[in-house]
């Protein structure tokens, strides 16, 4: 069984180009064996918040804004779709004015997501880099001043204006009197995380909801998360399916596009589908109701290795 060397960036530019001339010159064939429902949109399920609870003694600069899913292009088009994918519901957003000096304000933006993995997902794929946690009970960092939270279906962000204001203070105390203001009904709410082993995995990369993971049109509404590991950094997935039936009709349909992208099958355990693509190795298995698998993994070993864990953990009750 060989083992194939190609550089990370070069996988993936190649993996790009190839998804686009697929998109262009096979979009019917694509359509008819691929294909999956679009995520559904959950109805606003709350009436508007009182953001102003979130920092007592300010002055609103106007009225609060509501926006829906087929509004949200109109306050932050470019990443409207990363929010709707996840299963967006709403956004109340409004700025406030310092009473001692109107020139500094701090705008509340509060999405509701849907459901807490939803929320703790944007919250994950918005990141910021050099982030500050605010506190260990909570989902939540600072960065620049700015603040942001995710909190049972919520997520929330707190930005200061200008930037270097001196708002820092300002804004963490908004983030726990909104979490004071809009307590959760779980006492044990879903973290980042859950369903992929804690060993490896990079902090901060799990992500849900995602659609077309890696490119794959197949890959819709699913979980991805980063691991570390001595051949480099492995991506790995994980999809939930209604039955172990539609579970292996997932498996099918992501090895039928991989092989459409250029994948070659391999030798493999019982149960794993092992294909090499562009230089880098791909792995997929079925565990019950639950599909898994490893993407642009380096070689072959690493990725029926984290295969193997990935695997382990959907088994263990």
């Amino acid at each position: 069984m060989s083992t194939p060397t190609t550089t990370p960036a070069r996988r993936r530019t190649t993996l790009l180009l190839v998804s686009l001339l697929l998109a262009l010159g096979v979009v019917l064939v694509a359509d008819r064996v691929i294909r999956l429902a679009p995520i559904q949109q959950a109805p606003p399920s709350r009436p508007a918040i009182a953001l102003g609870d979130a920092l007592p003694g300010w002055s609103p600069a106007g009225p609060a804004a509501r926006y829906d899913a087929d509004r949200l292009f109109e306050k932050i088009n470019g990443q409207a779709d990363l929010y709707l994918h996840a299963g967006f519901v709403m956004l109340d957003s409004q700025r406030f004015l310092d009473p001692a000096d109107p020139s500094r304000s701090i705008e509340l933006r509060a999405y509701e997501m849907g459901s807490a993995e939803a929320a703790a997902s944007v919250h994950a794929l918005q990141r910021r880099p050099g982030g500050e946690p605010l506190d260990p009970a909570l989902d939540a960092e600072c960065v620049a001043g700015s603040c942001f939270l995710s909190h049972g279906s919520w997520y929330l962000e707190v930005l200061p204006a200008p930037l270097g204001a001196g708002l820092d203070d300002r804004c963490r105390a908004a983030v726990f009197a909104f979490v004071e203001a809009h307590p959760l009904d779980d006492d044990a709410p879903w973290r980042p995380g859950a369903g992929f082993p804690a060993e490896g995995l990079e902090e901060g990369s799990v992500a849900t909801g995602v659609r077309d993971a890696y490119g794959l049109a197949a890959l819709g509404g699913v979980a991805t998360a980063t691991y570390q590991s001595a051949s480099g950094p492995l991506l790995a997935w994980r999809a939930e399916a209604a039955s172990p039936a539609a579970a292996e009709a997932l498996a099918q349909r992501v090895e039928h596009e991989l092989t459409i992208l250029g994948a070659e099958p391999l030798e493999a355990p019982n149960g794993v589908r092992l294909l090499s693509i562009i230089g880098s190795a791909c792995a997929l298995q079925v565990t019950g109701s639950a599909v898994v698998g490893v993407q642009e993994a380096p070689d072959n070993a690493s990725a029926l290795a984290l295969l193997d864990v990935l695997a382990s953990q959907e088994s263990t009750p």
